[in-house]
């Protein structure tokens, strides 16, 4: 500015170039003007407290720098290229800032820098802890291998340093990764290890975190007491401690446990106060996921249009929250109700979109899903061969991840591919699979996909598949 007249650069080259231009001494005092100046501006630099190995209710209080707090620690870095022990706090100072900031904003993917390069700066618990929260918005921006390995990286941290409570705490986030990307074996024996931590050390918030992560791989392998009984067991724990997150993401486990089961009345009680939590405390990614959860009872009962209307609220809520893991699984929901309604072009539009990003994010479980949603639309349409193909693709991944019960379900509908077909053989050994899984899930599953295979059959013109897959007392026929 000059004269009172403001300069512009016309073209951000000009600038840089300009930059440039100056020497190394003379802009290193400007980025130092600069610093002072945000700061004068912001109502002065914030206290400064140290990151420590907590729960993430160890959070900092909002400042109106917090905006500027990623500026600033670029000012800071280039104001002392040497990197001095007082450029290195302040660097520190607003890096945390910069991250807490993001994550408060849902832009996941701004924080994960400014959490890694505080990690970078920092040492021992503290570098342990910032790897962890690193770890976490990477799970969120769906970075699922990124996510690991700084989750691994923690807990190395923390075993050298000797700190069980931070060791516990990140094994317990490397298991969710782990089961978000279908490695259940794995997962059930680094969640267990981070259970007995949480025991050892009397935290009964990570006890009753892992008591839910168990129930999921619990469920998802057919053995729905115990998953069940493991729910209510965490849930009591997250409301003896107040973790109000924590309950209502057990609500809604317990939720799918009452859907599978059969009580689809406890399901929609379970889910709708899930989401009267999320709400209240802001968690817009988990509440993409209770509303997700209402749509497919919508759908169950025949509402499609209310299902529809739920499911564009839950991708609203998935966007904001920049979670495109849950963006994913929301568009996989959507894509079968717009088929359900008929409008095939645009499901499988939305399908392959939701498919997309199951791959870019590592969600198998998912991925497999969508591949059975493609499939059945191929088999709708008569394309038989590329149906089949799709089914057997979605069934191996579904045993990679352990997914037994949309196992059975997808080889259910490739039993349905078969016969439509005429390959009346193959579709009894598909059947027999799906029969023999089912049964470990009780009646009620059992006999949602006997019906349809019964169906299929009289429409076939052909006798039953033999009485030994039916349930004691259900005639064939």
């Amino acid at each position: 500015m000059s004269n009172g007249t403001l300069h512009a650069f016309r073209h951000a080259l000009l600038r840089d170039a300009a930059y440039q231009l100056q020497l190394p001494g003379d802009r290193a005092r400007l980025h130092a003007a600069a610093l002072v100046a945000l700061e004068k501006l912001c109502g002065g630099r914030p206290a400064s407290r140290p990151l420590r190995a907590a729960p993430d209710s160890d959070r900092i209080d909002p400042h109106p720098i917090d905006p500027f707090a990623a500026e600033i620690a670029r000012h800071a870095d280039l104001a002392d290229p040497s990197g001095g022990p007082e450029i290195a706090a302040i660097r520190k100072l607003y890096l945390r800032r910069a991250a807490e900031h993001s994550e408060r904003s849902f832009r996941p993917e701004e924080a994960l820098p400014a959490w890694r390069a505080l990690a970078g700066l920092s040492g021992g618990l503290e570098q342990g802890e910032a790897l962890r929260r690193a770890g976490n918005v990477a799970r969120i921006a769906g970075r699922m291998p990124l996510a690991e390995e700084l989750y691994r990286g923690a807990v190395a941290v923390s075993r050298k340093e000797g700190h069980r409570p931070l060791e516990g705490i990140c094994l317990g986030n490397l298991g969710v990764v782990l089961l978000q990307t279908g490695r259940r074996e794995e997962a059930i024996r680094i969640t267990t290890e981070a259970l007995g931590i949480a025991r050892e050390t009397g935290n009964r918030r990570s006890e009753g975190e892992m008591l839910g992560n168990l129930a999921i791989l619990l469920r998802e392998s057919g053995k729905t007491a115990e998953a069940e009984a493991l729910t209510r067991q965490a849930l009591e724990l997250h409301r003896a401690c107040g973790n109000r997150p924590a309950e209502a993401l057990g609500l809604g486990n317990l939720g799918n446990l009452c859907s599978q089961l059969g009580r689809p009345d406890e399901a929609r009680r379970c889910y709708r106060e899930a989401l009267g939590i999320q709400q209240e405390t802001g968690q817009r990614a988990a509440a993409a996921t209770s509303l997700n959860n209402l749509a497919q009872l919508e759908v169950q009962e025949g509402r499609l249009a209310d299902a529809e209307a739920t499911l564009v609220r839950a991708l609203a809520a998935a966007r904001e929250a920049g979670e495109r893991r849950s963006e994913g699984i929301v568009l996989g929901s959507l894509a079968q109700v717009e088929m359900l309604q008929g409008r095939t072009i645009e499901a499988v539009r939305t399908c392959r979109q939701s498919l997309d990003i199951h791959r870019e994010v590592g969600n198998r479980r998912f991925e497999a899903l969508a591949l059975g949603n493609l499939a059945t639309h191929f088999s709708d349409s008569g394309r038989h061969e590329e149906a089949e193909s799709a089914f057997r693709e979605a069934i191996r991944l579904d045993r990679e991840v352990g997914n037994r019960r949309v196992e059975a379900g997808h080889q259910c509908d490739l039993a349905l591919c078969q016969l439509a077909c005429g390959k009346v053989e193959e579709a009894r050994v598909s059947w027999e699979a799906a029969g023999a899984i089912l049964r470990t899930f009780g009646e009620v599953a059992f006999e949602a996909e006997a019906e349809k295979i019964r169906e299929a059959c009289r429409q076939a013109g052909r006798p039953p598949f033999p009485s030994s897959l039916w349930p004691v007392g259900t005639p064939p026929g």
